[in-house]
């Protein structure tokens, strides 16, 4: 099942879809010099969807960054599960 990505900042809106999150993520068309300040971003597969805030910083280095991308991508897949994060390592 597709998920589906939705980033608000702003006045402006992005979208896209991917079979992961991260793919969902990377296929978000914007750069980071787009970014102007802190947004929203939603995922949602089906029925579920959870809603996070970010602040520009970390939002332009999800949008430019691989690793940071996948990095958020795994806590975004947990938080949309319901799941706890806390035994999840930071680094690895």
């Amino acid at each position: 099942m597709k998920y589906k990505v939705v980033l608000k900042s702003l006045s402006s809106e992005w979208t896209a879809t991917g079979e992961t999150i991260e793919e969902a993520l990377a296929n978000l068309d914007l750069s980071w010099e787009q970014i102007k300040g802190k947004g929203t971003l939603t995922v949602s597969q089906g029925k579920d969807s959870h809603e996070h805030l970010f602040n520009v910083f970390v939002l332009r280095r999800i949008v430019s960054n691989d690793i940071i991308r996948a990095h958020w991508a795994k806590y975004l897949g947990m938080y949309l599960k319901g799941g706890k994060t806390s035994n999840i390592p930071i680094h690895q």
